[in-house]
């Protein structure tokens, strides 16, 4: 059977003039916020996971090659479990949802663990700074003789693949994809009922019609319907440019 998708960004945008605007726009944005982090996380899962396989294979250990790779698959899982958990929003950009008050002890400290890996050894470099009980950068000024005087020159030490941090996502990113879809759920659940209460008429689904397999590809379009009937509505796939 096939179903006609309509767009739901364009079909709210189309009850501007009913009474409950603000509110049904304020609900479809929370979640589409929710939906978002959602396949962040996901996707920082798949990054874990690939880097994971990587360690089980010696190709070209000790390659500048495969240390490069090894710690863009780590820094990108840690960007992705943060953008989606962590950040503050500024204008203009999705922001991230708050899991903390979904977390035991144990959890949160990994949380904060990812937080200040993010912080203060990817966004930025804070020379010596102890995360996790180490320093991520280490920088030093030498001064070397040599027969025609002292040299001056300078040396960084930095981490390129951290094992509690690879630990941390491994047992977090599924407690916070857990809380993410719930919180998914429960804004999906309540943009629905709006929507449901509205009135609005199938004329106004109708003109926000779109085409999804054009957008997300066959397959792409394929497993985000099944997923929504089958009570899944978020999909992470990947497309090549």
């Amino acid at each position: 059977m096939s179903h006609r998708v309509a767009d739901g960004a364009r079909l709210v945008d189309g009850l501007r003039d009913h009474p409950d605007y603000q509110k049904i726009l304020s609900a479809y944005r929370k979640a589409s916020v929710a939906q978002s982090c959602l396949a962040d996380l996901r996707e920082a899962g798949h990054m874990v996971g690939a880097l994971r396989e990587l360690l089980k294979s010696s190709r070209k250990r000790g390659s500048v090659q495969r240390a490069a790779t090894e710690t863009a698959l780590l820094a990108q899982a840690v960007q992705l479990y943060a953008r989606a958990t962590h950040t503050a929003a500024s204008k203009g950009d999705r922001g991230s949802i708050d899991i903390r008050p979904h977390l035991d002890p144990a959890q949160r400290e990994d949380h904060h663990h990812l937080s200040h890996v993010r912080v203060y050894a990817l966004a930025h470099v804070y020379p010596g700074k102890n995360i996790g009980g180490s320093a991520w950068h280490r920088g030093m000024c030498m001064l070397v003789e040599t027969d025609h005087g002292w040299r001056v020159g300078f040396a960084s030490n930095r981490t390129q693949i951290d094992a509690q941090t690879l630990q941390a996502l491994e047992r977090q990113i599924p407690v916070a994809g857990r809380v993410a879809l719930a919180i998914f759920h429960k804004r999906t659940t309540a943009l629905s009922s709006l929507l449901q209460a509205s009135g609005a008429p199938l004329a106004a689904y109708e003109d926000a019609l779109i085409d999804l397999a054009a957008i997300m590809g066959p397959d792409g379009a394929r497993a985000a319907i099944n997923g929504l009937i089958g009570g899944e509505a978020s999909h992470w796939t990947g497309k090549r440019a």
